[in-house]
């Protein structure tokens, strides 16, 4: 595989998933290495909001979370009492962005994106433990031995990414 245009990609999580695919528009060639052996569906209810749903438009998925998800017609910020703080304007934000905001369980949107990954662009079982840039490209070393080299590593993997460290030069 060359190497010109190759993102190295650390997490499959939702912000993994979705530079993968805004990258393969780009006609780039994308893996993703996961540190989990298997896809489990974690986490809970998300509100993605109009500019979320355009970009997921962008990205191919828009119509399944639509499908998936449920629309928000109603929204309302109570304090601990359950006193009524404010009421959102939902139908005014949906007409002046030009799309409903919409509820969706976090596993159901990431399943929708991991739709959309060729199984050969998605490598579980991947644990970076250090990379490095070269001339033109990065390394990047796993904790079972292997290596690979691309033109761009990206760290999707969390706040307490290796990739938010310095590389070795």
């Amino acid at each position: 595989m060359s190497n010109e245009k190759h993102a190295l990609i650390i997490g499959a999580g939702l912000s993994g998933l979705a530079s993968a695919l805004a990258l393969k528009q780009k006609g780039w060639q994308v893996t993703l290495y996961e540190q989990a052996k298997e896809h489990k569906g974690i986490g809970a209810g998300i509100v993605l909001a109009a500019n979320a749903m355009k970009a997921l438009d962008k990205l191919g998925v828009g119509q399944e979370v639509r499908e998936l998800g449920a629309a928000v017609r109603s929204a309302r910020i109570r304090d601990w009492k359950g006193n009524l703080l404010v009421e959102l304007p939902v139908a005014e934000q949906a007409e002046r962005y030009g799309a409903d905001s919409y509820l969706i369980h976090r596993a159901d949107l990431q399943q929708a994106l991991l739709a959309k990954i060729s199984t050969h662009e998605l490598v579980p079982g991947k644990q970076l433990i250090s990379f490095s840039q070269e001339e033109q490209r990065v390394h990047a070393a796993f904790a079972d031995g292997s290596s690979t080299r691309g033109a761009i590593l990206i760290g999707a993997d969390g706040i307490h990414s290796l990739c938010t460290e310095e590389p070795v030069r």
